[in-house]
């Protein structure tokens, strides 16, 4: 999708889901727990792994990014189901970017997770697109599963 100017977001398509969680939870997105909180910094290691084994630079982690990418993760955990922002460009209006992409998924762990986004081309697409240079990741955790939503911007 083009958007004014040169702004462009790269478009992804949903991770699978092979579980179900009940919809309601009452966590604020700056509540990140101990667990929500390793849960993020384990994917950030694992994508940048990932980057370095495919000669890519790493992403710089962004606060902003996180912010957006944790809200999107409560609204998923709430309704018990994985979605994208809505207007992903809106959501990211007060940094400065020039492309910007989303993975957005559920399951057991951060190595599941990240395994089935490398096997989905536009997941893994997004995990090592060269011109992304800053990544945010929200993970909140739900009846033993993690709804998580990872942000890139160049």
């Amino acid at each position: 999708m083009k958007l004014s100017g040169r702004r462009t977001i790269v478009s992804i398509l949903l991770l699978s889901t092979m579980f179900a969680a009940s919809a309601g939870i009452a966590v604020p997105a700056s509540a990140a727990t101990t667990a929500e909180v390793r849960a993020e910094r384990r994917m950030m290691y694992l994508i940048n792994y990932a980057r370095t084994h495919a000669n890519r630079q790493g992403l710089r982690y962004s606060a902003a990014l996180t912010t957006v990418a944790t809200r999107q993760a409560v609204l998923m955990a709430r309704r018990g189901t994985i979605f994208h922002t809505s207007n992903l460009a809106y959501a990211l209006r007060y940094l400065q970017w020039t492309l910007a992409g989303e993975n957005v998924g559920m399951g057991p762990s951060m190595d599941l997770l990240h395994q089935a986004f490398m096997r989905s081309p536009e997941h893994r697409r997004n995990n090592l697109e060269p011109r992304f240079h800053r990544m945010g990741v929200g993970v909140v955790w739900k009846n033993g599963i993690a709804f998580i939503a990872v942000e890139f911007a160049s």
